[in-house]
């Protein structure tokens, strides 16, 4: 990266981690960005194709949020490395281990959520 593009001033700069994310595979969106762009192999139009990609994960997670009633939260009970919580009518579990884990008769894989 050339020297008078740097802005972070941390030692050594994370400038080249912050780059912006460019919307497609050319980078042509961005005449002057205000860090160069690295590599634009991750974009948003590569991202809108795919329906496995993260940003079709963050939409539909989103869309699953907006069927939850605004009432309160409340934490539930649960094993250790389990957080469990209800919404409404809504009961959310994520194991948050690397092991299998267990919450009221379900079976929850390593990093797993399960809404219910």
């Amino acid at each position: 990266m050339p020297v008078d593009r740097i802005t972070d001033v941390a030692e050594p700069p994370r400038d080249p981690e912050r780059t912006p994310f460019p919307w497609t595979r050319s980078g042509a969106e961005w005449s002057e960005p205000w860090l160069p762009l690295g590599s634009t192999k991750r974009n948003v139009e590569d991202q809108r194709a795919d329906p496995g990609s993260t940003l079709h994960y963050v939409r539909d997670l989103i869309a699953r949020r907006k069927e939850f009633s605004d009432d309160s939260y409340e934490t539930l009970k649960s094993g250790s490395g389990v957080w469990a919580y209800r919404r409404g009518d809504k009961t959310c579990v994520l194991n948050m281990t690397d092991d299998v884990a267990g919450y009221d008769g379900h079976t929850l894989q390593p990093w797993e959520g399960l809404i219910l």
